[in-house]
């Protein structure tokens, strides 16, 4: 039968793999896009969960990488209480995405930067990764070697 017990993987033994290896890679200046943190966050004990986010707090200010965790609100309702407001606080930017039949949009819910804040926009994402790229929002799209 496939369904044999698996054993929990302890977060020290986690911060022991990944440390060297995210510590030589944020050498550099880095963009990570971390997918599935709701998953993982939602399967959780209280304990592991916030140990986890607490992890995530060490690399909190460090200039040389930007971290965008998407998370599934809907799935984390299943995570142990607590874990989505110690998110929220560690979180510079709170970006909650709408996707409804007929309705996309954004809105800005926490934000370090006050152009940012309150700020919502509704099926117009190209203009909120303008601002977050510090262009002016206003200005024309240039064309790109890739448009026909």
């Amino acid at each position: 039968m496939w369904a044999k017990k698996v054993s929990r993987i302890e977060e020290p033994k986690i911060e022991r793999e990944l440390t060297p290896i995210l510590e030589a890679e944020y050498t550099k200046k880095t963009v990570a896009a971390i997918i599935g943190a709701s998953k993982v966050l939602a399967l959780y004990s209280k304990k592991e969960a916030l140990t986890l986010v607490d992890y995530i707090l060490g690399f909190v200010g460090n200039k040389s990488r930007k971290a965008f965790y998407f998370v599934n609100i809907d799935l984390m309702k299943n995570a142990p209480p607590m874990v989505i407001p110690m998110m929220n606080a560690i979180c510079t930017t709170v970006v909650e995405v709408v996707r409804k039949p007929g309705e996309q949009g954004i809105r800005v819910v926490k934000a370090l930067n006050f152009d940012l804040e309150d700020f919502s926009a509704e099926s117009n994402l190209g203009k909120v990764v303008k601002i977050i790229k510090g262009i002016d929002p206003t200005r024309p799209e240039e064309p790109s070697d890739l448009d026909p």
